[in-house]
């Protein structure tokens, strides 16, 4: 077996460039159904499972009372109590208290509340399935919010520099690219398994492979030409 014949093998398989490319020719169209089949398991997955969540957020300012000039310290002081409130706003009393603000029996959303590092500035979401209830439920934590903050930090006074907005789209909406995600995935891996049988297929594709796996002289190879094909 000569150097090229050592070449053309991996792992045992016997690789021949033109019968692999024709047996992916061949099966082009169960590659591109594999990535339509993934496109529509994307779109059945979205429309029967998938629910939309709608996130409204609020931005807001924490500063100490009194403090007439922002030194390093108050920043330093306010970035602290920046910290504090983003855990004060996602407590259970703070939903309870919204949650009556609004007559109802429960608060429905998720709350969540995020500080920018090293800032006296943080951010306050609620996600819910409906884009009013997210907006109505974030506006009543705003509203009930001093009557725990006032209490428990007296120093501090909070500015609303963003009001809540209205989500117009689904803050967890499928993108393209899951989409397109899945329709390579499922052709690739089509393509991939089409390449596998073609190498594990124990047949005779060029004169190598005949020396290979057929224990027999060869005379020789008769080239088969496809005739021109005309509409006569």
């Amino acid at each position: 077996m000569n150097e090229h014949e050592n070449n053309s093998q991996i792992n045992g398989f016997y690789i021949e460039p033109y019968s692999l490319f024709r047996d992916l020719l061949r099966n082009l169209w169960v590659i591109v159904l594999a990535g339509l089949i993934g496109l529509m398991g994307v779109r059945i997955w979205s429309q029967s499972i998938y629910t939309p969540m709608y996130t409204s957020t609020a931005t807001l300012l924490v500063n100490l009372k009194n403090s007439a000039s922002y030194s390093y310290t108050n920043l330093s002081s306010s970035s602290e109590m920046a910290q504090i409130f983003t855990g004060v706003f996602v407590q259970p009393t703070m939903k309870k208290n919204a949650a009556q603000h609004l007559g109802m029996d429960s608060f429905i959303g998720d709350v969540t509340a995020q500080e920018l590092t090293n800032t006296n500035i943080f951010t306050v979401s609620v996600t819910s399935p409906s884009p009013e209830t997210s907006y109505e439920e974030l506006c009543a934590i705003l509203e009930v919010y001093p009557e725990i903050s006032e209490s428990v930090f007296s120093d501090s006074v909070i500015e609303i520099m963003r009001s809540p907005n209205l989500p117009k789209s689904p803050s967890n909406s499928l993108s393209s690219r899951y989409k397109s995600l899945a329709v390579i995935g499922c052709s690739g891996a089509t393509a991939a398994l089409i390449v596998l049988l073609s190498l594990m297929r124990d047949t005779v594709k060029d004169e190598r492979s005949f020396r290979r796996q057929i224990d027999a002289k060869l005379f020789g190879t008769v080239i088969h030409e496809h005739p021109h094909k005309k509409i006569r």
